[in-house]
C-alpha cells in the first residue's frame, strides 16, 4: 500500500484552545520541540447528517518547534492557529487521533487571565478543513433517508520519526443538495484531492469523517514511479556525440607561435585545410611578382611616362574636345 501511494502531501488547518502543552515525545532531548494537545470543536449542520458519523471533538496532537521563551504564551486556554501536514491514528482505548507536524503556528494576542474578555474578542467557531490527496477505495454511490454517499480516500505521508510512510484513510461525504445532486461518486481506483471540513468520526471502522466541500480528479500517472534512463539510451548519446566534426580554428597561443616561428610552408597548410571536410577545396593560384619600383605599383612601366601607358581612346572619345585638368576648388566653382 505504502509504495503504491508513494509520499503524497495532505495539509491541515486548525483554530482552537490549547489543552495541555508537552514534551514532544518523538524528539525527548530537544526541549524546544513540544506537543501542544486539544480537542478540536466539531459541531453538527443542518444539511449534513448521516446515522454512521459521530459528530464529537477529536483528540489532535500538534507537533511543533517553540523557543522556550516563546513556550510561556502556549498556556491552557490560549486560543491558537495551526498550519502543517497530518495523519490519522489509533490511540489507546481504540480512540481515533490526529498528529499535526506543524508548518505555520500563531497564538491568539489578549491577556488569558481574564478570560471572559479575552474570548469575547476571538473568531467564529468553525470546523477543522483539510486538504488530502489520495487513491480512491470502497464507495457507496446511493444516499438513503438517514445516509449520505461517500467514498473511502487512502493516503500515505511522511513521519520524521518513522523510517517508513504512515498510511491512512478517511470517509469522505457528499452532502445532499443541488451543489452534489449531479455528481456521480470517483470510481475505485481514481486519483483525487479533496478539500473538506472534519465532520466528526464513522463508527463502522473508526475513521474521520469529512464532508466535501471541493475535489478535482488527479492524472494516474501521478502515482507512477518515473522511468530511470537505460543504458542504451546513454550510448546513443555518446554515438551523436563522437560524430562530431573536430573544430580547426586556431587559438590564439597557436597563431602567435607560428607568427614567431615561420616554420609553416604553404603547401602543409593547404594540405591540412584540405583534410577537414569542412574546409573548401584549395585553388591553386599564381601569386603576382611585386612591381620593381615605385612607379610600377602606381600602374606605371618603370622607362615609360603617364602617356604612354594611358589605355587607348575609343571611337567615341575622338569626339570629346580635350579639357585641362582644375583644381578641385576651381572645379567646384566651374561647375556652379
Amino acid at each position: 500500500m505504502a509504495g503504491a501511494l508513494g509520499k503524497l502531501t495532505n495539509t491541515f488547518h486548525l483554530r482552537d484552545f490549547i489543552d495541555d502543552v508537552r514534551p514532544d515525545p518523538t524528539r525527548p532531548s530537544m526541549p524546544d520541540y513540544v506537543e501542544i494537545h486539544t480537542n478540536v470543536n466539531i459541531f453538527p449542520e443542518g444539511d449534513f447528517y448521516d446515522s454512521g458519523v459521530v459528530v464529537e471533538p477529536v483528540h489532535t496532537c500538534v507537533r511543533a518547534y517553540i523557543t522556550h521563551f516563546d513556550q510561556e504564551i502556549y498556556v491552557p486556554n490560549a486560543f491558537f492557529y495551526a498550519d502543517g501536514r497530518f495523519h490519522v491514528t489509533i490511540a489507546e482505548e481504540n480512540r481515533l487521533q490526529i498528529i499535526i507536524q506543524a508548518l505555520s503556528l500563531q497564538r491568539h494576542p489578549g491577556d488569558i487571565s481574564n478570560f471572559e474578555v479575552y474570548r469575547s474578542h476571538l473568531p467564529e467557531r468553525w470546523c477543522p478543513m483539510l486538504t488530502m490527496t489520495g487513491l480512491v477505495g470502497e464507495r457507496k454511490a446511493v444516499a438513503r433517508r438517514l445516509s449520505l454517499r461517500y467514498f473511502e480516500l487512502k493516503t500515505s505521508v511522511y513521519d520524521p520519526s518513522k523510517p517508513e510512510p504512515i498510511t491512512f484513510s478517511v470517509n469522505c461525504y457528499l452532502a445532499k443538495g443541488r451543489r452534489w445532486e449531479n455528481v456521480n461518486i470517483p470510481y475505485t481506483g481514481s486519483n483525487m484531492i479533496i478539500t473538506g471540513k472534519v465532520a466528526g468520526r464513522t463508527t463502522a471502522d473508526n475513521r474521520l469523517a469529512v464532508r466535501v466541500l471541493d475535489m478535482s480528479f488527479l492524472p494516474r500517472l501521478l502515482g507512477r514511479a518515473l522511468h530511470s534512463p537505460s543504458s542504451q539510451s546513454s550510448a546513443r548519446r555518446e554515438d551523436c556525440w563522437s560524430g562530431r566534426v573536430p573544430s580547426v580554428t586556431q587559438s590564439k597561443r597557436t597563431a602567435e607561435s607560428v607568427s614567431e616561428n615561420h616554420d609553416i610552408k604553404p603547401q602543409q597548410a593547404s594540405h591540412n585545410d584540405a583534410a577537414s571536410p569542412r574546409a573548401p577545396k584549395a585553388v591553386k593560384t599564381e601569386s603576382p611578382e611585386p612591381p620593381s619600383s615605385l612607379t610600377e605599383a602606381n600602374g606605371v612601366t618603370s622607362g615609360t611616362t603617364a602617356e604612354d601607358n594611358s589605355p587607348p581612346l575609343s571611337p567615341d572619345d575622338d569626339d570629346l574636345p580635350i579639357k585641362p585638368c582644375l583644381p578641385f576648388s576651381e572645379y567646384m566653382y566651374s561647375v556652379q
